[in-house]
C-alpha cells in the first residue's frame, strides 16, 4: 500500500513538471501567474508564460474602479470602499488553509511593517472563512499588519470574481493599477511591492 502511495506521488509530481515546462515554452500568460512563474512574471516576462485560464479575466480590470464594499473586520469595525479614497491601497484575497497565503506571510509582514507609519496606504485582507477561523490562525501563526475582514463564499467569488488564492490587488484612490494571483512570498515580491510604491509616490511629487 505504502509503495502504490509513493509511487502515485512521484507520478503526480512528474506530471506537474511536464505541464509546467510545456506552459513555460509554449506562449504567454495573460493573468494568472502559476507559482514557479511569479519571479518571471515580476521581472517583466509576462509575455513569454502560458497558462490554460486567465484566473483574473472576471475580476476588476487594470484602470478600473474596485467595486463598493462595506463590511466589518474581526474586530467589528466597519470596513467600506470609501476608506480607499486618496490611499494606496494593498488588497490580499486568502482562505484560511491556503499554502500558498501561508508561504507569503513574511514578506507581507514585511511590507506592513515598513510602511506603518504611513497614513496613506491601506492593507485589507479579505478572507473567505468564518470568523472563528481567522481568529485561531491569528492566534497560532500571528498577524501580518493586514486589517483581517470576513467575506462569505458568494461575495469573495461572484462579486469580488476572486477564483484562486492569494490574489492581490493593488489599488490607487480606489483605482486598480495592478493585479497578481499568486504568492508574493520571495525577495523580487518584495521589490516589486516596494516599487510598486515608490512609483506611486514618485508620481505625486510636486
Amino acid at each position: 500500500m505504502l509503495k502504490k502511495i509513493i509511487t502515485t506521488g512521484v507520478a503526480f509530481i512528474v506530471v506537474l513538471n511536464v505541464f509546467g515546462q510545456e506552459n513555460k515554452n509554449k506562449g504567454r500568460v495573460d493573468g494568472f501567474v502559476p507559482n514557479g512563474f511569479v519571479e518571471m512574471y515580476m521581472e517583466g516576462e509576462k509575455q513569454t508564460l502560458l497558462f490554460p485560464e486567465d484566473f483574473r479575466k472576471e475580476q476588476p480590470e487594470i484602470g478600473s474602479e474596485f467595486p463598493s464594499f462595506a463590511f466589518v473586520d474581526i474586530n467589528d469595525d466597519s470596513i467600506t470602499s470609501e476608506m480607499l479614497e486618496g490611499k494606496i491601497a494593498l488588497l490580499n484575497f486568502t482562505f484560511v488553509g491556503c499554502s500558498g497565503c501561508k508561504m507569503e506571510q513574511f514578506t507581507l509582514e514585511k511590507i506592513t511593517e515598513m510602511y506603518a507609519d504611513r497614513d496613506d496606504i491601506i492593507f485589507i485582507n479579505f478572507i473567505n472563512s468564518a470568523p472563528w477561523r481567522i481568529k485561531w490562525y491569528l492566534n497560532k501563526f500571528g498577524e501580518k499588519g493586514y486589517i483581517s475582514v470576513p467575506i462569505d463564499k458568494e461575495t469573495y467569488k461572484d462579486y469580488f470574481h476572486i477564483v484562486t488564492a492569494p490574489t492581490h490587488m493593488f489599488l490607487v484612490d480606489g483605482i486598480v493599477k495592478e493585479n497578481i494571483s499568486a504568492p508574493l512570498w520571495s525577495e523580487n515580491s518584495y521589490k516589486f511591492i516596494t516599487n510598486f510604491i515608490d512609483k506611486i509616490d514618485q508620481s505625486t511629487q510636486p
